[in-house]
């Protein structure tokens, strides 16, 4: 008959635990915590049904505890006492178990282990053997057990015997919020060889058993995570290779400090309100916030094991780092220090911390600058033309001078870059630019944020695009919370001006192109050999009102089928719709078109831009036309619709402006209505500007080293963030 396979149990002792020398020796424990974890030599644990057999002697009487930590979390089973030394257990793992870990009923404890073993058993054994111990054990339960039966059959048995074959659980270790300790973070795989370490997910555990293993280089590099790939941790890493990686094995350890792999575990509980609420001091990291990780963070947000294991174990190098940044995000904190209470003693009362970490005292903190500054709520992280903006904004502002306290404002995790935490400045100044739109953020944009409104009311600006001629009406209750509102073209600030009656400066926020690497045209798979015209945007913009439909079409009639000419669409978000993203993919597919469909970095986005002939966008309206503005920065020849907010700064000396006509929407494209104009771009015209284009080609290029110079002056950010600075003086010096 087939036998199952049997596990042989390893025990590996925590902190806090003496252990013997040799097999079966004296164990003493001296904290009444998970002691003993429990690892099969060959690997992980097996899946389904178990039994465990294991021999234990204590001296006194107690009730030993197993805790099964599954993927869906941790299970506590109070396990009866030894008979004559043994204890049989039946437990159930499931798909990724990770550990079993035995601990003692009580501290001050001697106890002696003895064989340990885990053999897969089927369901129906697993039925039988908690029916014999329940009969042995509370035989006055039999007449439930039946009645149940009859009711639910044998998958409703073997849970309900489960539970009542097992022993009362003692009173469980006190789960105060404090940060766990080392050997408290279950690191969910077999102990990683530093010979298999191959790619970033097995440098990551690699790195992180050693550091768990190693408590002197815990105290030689405290900071070992934390400081991440320049650290002395890291390098040491590299330069010293005590561990003996391969060279492929030394540059994955490389990239796993770059990547930040604890970034996006901390991400969800900074952008997430429910989570903040629910786990208050979850950064320490809190127990019961890391089991919500391992339970629900995997499933919800696809985070990976290495993931919740590095975000963990970095943040126990600095409790009081993680303090300082809990403060940060939770409103009610800020809001008491706000209001002159002792926050230290707040702290005590409300959540037990005593620890010198938990002391604000003892937080790290960053003194504001001397000097005028503002307050700047955008979207940071957000990888869109409104996350470039933003930036430029805090960049231009800053060459003016002027201090600027950056906060983040999350859209969706798993849009968002984890760089959340980056971006924590309170309200501190007398005024705050809110550079986020009316819908759909703004009604909550602090909450959202994480962020206590000061008090006093900042003086609030708004910085707001649109791109049609008509502002929404139900703009005004947005709008009534603010005291004036900037635009970043005259096409946008006309617009607001015909809505509302607050003050409204035209401010452009400046342009500039940072630092990225150039990539050839094979890195986003197209070829080098033929004339390529590229346009990019993002179907959260309406497909109908960036048209890429009319480029396809005019784009074919400028060049036949086998002419060495290539039209690349690039967009981003397509599965989130679905029925846009399938039309342009087969009018593509029709026609000979390349659509990309990818969230890229700008980094990406600018090398896309920069391999190309010339860029093209048969836009019908536009409310400032970031990727022209790149374009034309980068030295391409540009060819757009000569209506909205791009007429800013292209003209007829440094772009190709197609002719349009205005016409009304037809229907409501939300969120623009059925009665507003947008234009109608010429196809012929469109399509004779693009041959002139292909058949100049040194034209079109000294066209683009115009468009260069005349941009660098035009969107100059020191220039916009000067104009921006005297605005807000002028405002200080009113108030």
């Amino acid at each position: 008959m087939f036998q199952k396979p049997l596990y042989w149990l390893t025990p590996f002792p925590f902190s806090g635990v003496d252990a013997p020398a040799t097999a079966g020796g004296l164990w003493t424990v001296t904290e009444a915590r998970p002691v003993v974890q429990l690892l099969p030599e060959s690997g992980a644990c097996p899946e389904g049904w178990c039994r465990l057999d294991l021999s234990l002697s204590t001296q006194g009487d107690t009730t030993p505890l197993l805790l099964v930590e599954n993927a869906a979390g941790v299970e506590r089973i109070a396990l009866a006492p030894a008979r004559r030394g043994k204890i049989h257990a039946i437990v159930r793992l499931s798909q990724g178990a990770r550990a079993l870990f035995l601990q003692p009923g009580q501290a001050q404890l001697d106890f002696r282990l003895g064989p340990m073993t885990l053999r897969p058993i089927s369901r129906s054994e697993a039925g039988l053997r908690l029916l014999a111990a329940l009969l042995l054990d509370k035989p006055g339960q039999l007449i439930g057990l039946l009645a149940l039966a009859r009711k639910g059959g044998l998958r409703a048995v073997i849970p309900w015997l489960m539970e009542q074959s097992r022993r009362p659980l003692p009173a469980p270790v006190p789960m105060h919020s404090e940060p766990v300790a080392w050997h408290e973070v279950v690191l969910p795989w077999p102990e990683q060889s530093g010979e298999g370490v191959d790619d970033i997910a097995s440098a990551a555990r690699f790195c992180l058993d050693l550091l768990r293993r190693r408590p002197d280089l815990r105290a030689r590099f405290p900071q070992a995570l934390s400081d991440g790939a320049a650290g002395e941790f890291a390098q040491w890493l590299q330069k010293n290779n005590e561990p003996g990686l391969s060279p492929p094995g030394l540059a994955a350890l490389a990239q796993a400090f770059e990547q930040g792999l604890g970034d996006r575990p901390r991400q969800l509980w900074l952008t997430r309100s429910d989570l903040r609420d629910e786990f208050p001091l979850g950064l320490l990291p809190e127990r019961a916030f890391l089991r919500w990780l391992w339970r629900w963070g995997v499933r919800e947000a696809g985070l990976q094991p290495e993931e919740i294991g590095w975000f963990a174990l970095a943040a126990l190098e600095s409790p009081a780092r993680e303090m300082r940044r809990i403060f940060l995000f939770t409103p009610a904190w800020q809001a008491v220090a706000a209001g002159g209470q002792d926050l230290a003693a707040w702290l005590q009362a409300r959540y037990g911390l005593d620890q010198p970490w938990a002391d604000p005292a003892n937080w790290p903190r960053e003194e504001p600058p001397e000097g005028p500054g503002v307050n700047l709520l955008g979207h940071f992280c957000y990888p869109s033309g409104l996350r470039t903006a933003t930036l430029a904004l805090a960049e231009g502002l800053a060459q003016a001078g002027l201090a600027v306290s950056k906060r983040d404002v999350p859209s969706r995790f798993g849009d968002d870059e984890p760089h959340h935490g980056d971006f924590a400045g309170l309200e501190i100044y007398d005024s705050t630019i809110l550079h986020v739109q009316p819908e759909p953020f703004f009604d909550d944009v602090y909450a959202r944020a994480g962020l206590a409104e000061a008090s006093p009311r900042r003086y609030r600006i708004g910085y707001w695009y649109w791109e049609l001629d008509e502002i929404p009406a139900s703009w005004q209750r947005q709008a009534a919370q603010l005291d004036e509102l900037w635009a970043a073209t005259n096409f946008v600030a006309g617009a607001l001006r015909q809505r509302f009656t607050l003050p409204v400066c035209q401010l452009p926020p400046g342009v500039s192109l940072p630092a990225f690497q150039l990539q050839p045209r094979a890195a986003f798979g197209l070829t080098q050999d033929r004339f390529t015209f590229l346009f990019v945007f993002h179907m959260m913009s309406i497909m109908e009102r960036k048209n890429p439909l009319g480029l396809i079409k005019a784009f074919r009639q400028a060049f036949a089928a086998d002419e060495p000419v290539n039209l690349v669409l690039k967009t981003s978000f397509g599965p989130d719709h679905p029925a846009a993203l399938r039309e342009l993919k087969q009018a593509a597919a029709e026609n000979g078109i390349t659509v990309i469909d990818a969230v890229f970095s700008q980094s990406e986005t600018l090398a896309l831009i920069q391999s190309c002939d010339c860029y093209i966008s048969l836009h019908r309206s536009e409310g400032f036309g970031l990727t022209m503005a790149e374009a034309m920065l980068l030295g391409r020849p540009v060819i757009a619709t000569g209506y909205s907010g791009n007429t800013d700064f292209m003209d007829s000396g440094n772009s190709l402006l197609v002719d349009y006509r205005l016409v009304p929407l037809a229907r409501d494209y939300p969120p623009y209505a059925a009665g507003a104009h947008w234009a109608e771009p010429s196809l012929d015209h469109a399509a004779r500007l693009m041959r002139q284009v292909y058949e100049n080609q040194d034209w079109a290029k000294h066209l683009g080293q115009r468009a260069r110079r005349d941009l660098s002056e035009k969107l100059s950010p020191s220039a916009a963030g000067r104009r921006m600075a005297a605005r807000l003086a002028e405002i200080r010096a009113r108030r």
